[in-house]
């Protein structure tokens, strides 16, 4: 819980700590994803720049797409683009 993280931090330094909400981010579960081994996207090099929701409107990876096409075209780069995520990109 942050707030135990938080006395541990600080100890004696922290005069008043309250916790008005419960934390709703799962520390235990993002540590056993991290330790994961997942094996790589793609054979290639790759980059990944975008690890998000899929969702056009709000995301707007036309301009991500746009910029890594024109790396290509202008730089000659070798890495592949690999996008990470689940929705639906819309045209």
């Amino acid at each position: 819980m942050m707030a135990d993280e938080a006395r541990a931090m600080f100890g004696d330094g922290l005069q008043r700590l309250f916790v008005c909400c419960p934390n709703a981010i799962d520390i235990e579960r993002i540590r056993d994803n991290g330790r994961a081994s997942v094996a790589p996207p793609c054979d290639a090099p790759y980059i990944s720049v975008s690890v998000t929701r899929l969702d056009e409107i709000q995301k707007d990876h036309r301009t991500l797409l746009r910029a890594y096409a024109r790396l290509i075209r202008d730089e000659a780069i070798a890495e592949h683009l690999v996008i990470v995520g689940d929705g639906c990109v819309s045209r």
